[in-house]
């Protein structure tokens, strides 16, 4: 519900500061090293997807990171995709115009999971919310590697990242847990988290005044985003 996109664009900029080749495709649109392309959908439907995908391997991208929306979960838009972990970001009330209920809704999350996710793959998420458990019953059923970000944030807040609110550093640091997967040392990983720039639209410094003013962008839309600092 929030972070989805925080979470994707940290990882590919860890990834590409690392020079591997990658790509996020998302509310965002789809980034890559030659050209970033908007889209009007989070999830594209899954003929376009499944497209954007070979033609991301033909520009030999490997590491594709991709945003899965609720909607496009429950319909169907990311099946047969060979995902090699997922993350959970959290959750909160969001999207129920479409979902009706809270319950609909976190099963529709749950579908990466519990249907996309094979097995040995990895879940990675933050053991602390109430959600864990429903995580811990799928990755015990599916034999799934659960890494948890709390073990990493408090590595995070003792580096220097330029990011403002302390929400930042839990999206970062499921961002190094999913970097870590891609065969990077924390040592690469790290010593590239100083370059890390905020993401459109999401806590945006977009201008300062010398009166100590600032003007800030930001698409918190929901309760627990709004509250959250």
């Amino acid at each position: 519900t929030n972070g989805k996109t925080s979470v994707a664009d940290f990882f590919y900029q860890i990834l590409t500061l690392n020079k591997i080749p990658a790509a996020s495709i998302g509310t965002l649109g789809i980034k890559s090293p030659k050209k970033n392309i908007k889209t009007s959908l989070t999830s594209p439907d899954i003929i376009t997807l499944h497209k954007n995908l070979a033609e991301l391997k033909e520009n030999n991208i490997d590491n594709v990171i991709i945003e899965a929306s609720s909607h496009g979960l429950d319909q169907g838009r990311l099946n047969k995709i060979n995902f090699k972990a997922g993350i959970f970001t959290n959750f909160s009330q969001d999207h129920l115009d479409y979902h009706q209920t809270m319950k609909k809704y976190l099963r529709a999350k749950l579908i990466l999971f519990s249907k996309l996710l094979r097995t040995k793959s990895f879940i990675i998420s933050d053991n602390s919310i109430k959600e864990y458990s429903y995580l811990k019953k799928i990755s015990k059923k599916k034999q799934l590697k659960f890494l948890d970000m709390n073990k990493e944030i408090g590595n995070i807040k003792n580096k220097f990242v330029p990011l403002i609110g302390s929400f930042q550093f839990k999206n970062l640091a499921m961002s190094v847990l999913a970097a870590r997967l891609c065969n990077l040392s924390k040592f690469q990983i790290y010593k590239k988290l100083n370059l890390i720039k905020d993401v459109n639209g999401r806590l945006n410094l977009i201008k300062k005044y010398s009166n100590n003013i600032n003007v800030f962008i930001d698409y918190a839309h929901t309760p627990e985003a709004l509250s959250t600092s």
